[in-house]
């Protein structure tokens, strides 16, 4: 994934293809995807973008830019695997479509490895605070959008931070988050409101739900926060799908402190 300027990134459901399966929706609302998988559609950003390449081949089209005619499915491990079992992109093609067995897998590691690099990102745009201090005082001060807590974290840190009441992203390991930020680990990280945040927060709900670790929800991954001063307005339900793969308390190990 190349580094995109935080005014260049791309908007997730924009118009690619000529002959997207684009639903109508009532004038006002987000547009809608039909997914190749149930014909039901959905807000594009709980989706997974496909093309077929010059040589049948299905390509995941991560950045949805690609040119030609896509194919939409929704971020989840039971449905990606339904795709495949009964050779739907190819029905929904109209046309021949080689597909990888290891097709879930697959998506899994490129989405994990882009989530990082939109992590790497917001540190270059001064949209993060690391460590357990730095996490704590902004959460408190009312600065963060989100929390990214390692899975490797200890109960206690990750208690006294969940206690914000903040929508959090539980998907690395401690490893992975230092080496996506220049250092041996790192347990806690906060997010400051902007759009690295939130695509970050929106690939990373496409991975949980591929790995099986958060429902389905409609509408992008926690599109209210207490950042938000709509927040006091969303309902319980609303506040609640906020958590994307947040289980409080999973995981006992290491707790070092940034």
């Amino acid at each position: 994934m190349s580094d995109p300027a935080p005014d260049t990134l791309p908007d997730p459901g924009g118009e690619t293809g000529a002959d997207e399966e684009l639903v109508v929706a009532e004038p006002g609302t987000p547009r809608r995807r039909r997914c190749v998988a149930g014909r039901s559609s959905h807000d594009p950003r709980t989706m997974l973008r496909f093309v077929v390449d010059p040589g049948d081949h299905l390509v995941f089209d991560a950045d949805e830019r690609l040119p030609g005619r896509g194919l939409w499915l929704s971020a989840d491990r039971e449905v990606v695997k339904k795709a495949l079992a009964r050779q739907l992109f190819a029905k929904a093609a109209r046309r021949r479509v080689l597909v990888d067995d290891d097709l879930p897998a697959t998506l899994e590691t490129q989405l994990h490895g882009r989530c990082l690099q939109w992590l790497g990102l917001a540190k270059r745009a001064g949209q993060i605070e690391v460590g357990f201090e730095q996490v704590e005082r902004a959460a408190r001060e009312g600065h963060l959008a989100a929390l990214v807590i390692a899975l490797d974290a200890g109960n206690d840190g990750a208690g006294k931070l969940e206690r914000f009441g903040l929508p959090t992203l539980r998907a690395f390991s401690s490893q992975d988050m230092g080496r996506a930020l220049g250092r041996s680990s790192l347990v806690y990280v906060g997010l400051r409101p902007g759009r690295l945040a939130d695509r970050l927060q929106t690939e990373a709900s496409k991975l949980l739900r591929l790995r099986g670790q958060a429902e389905p929800v409609e509408g992008p991954p926690m599109a209210k926060t207490p950042a938000d001063p709509t927040w006091a307005d969303a309902g319980e339900e609303t506040k609640a799908s906020a958590f994307v793969g947040g289980e409080r308390g999973r995981g006992r190990g290491p707790d070092p402190r940034g």
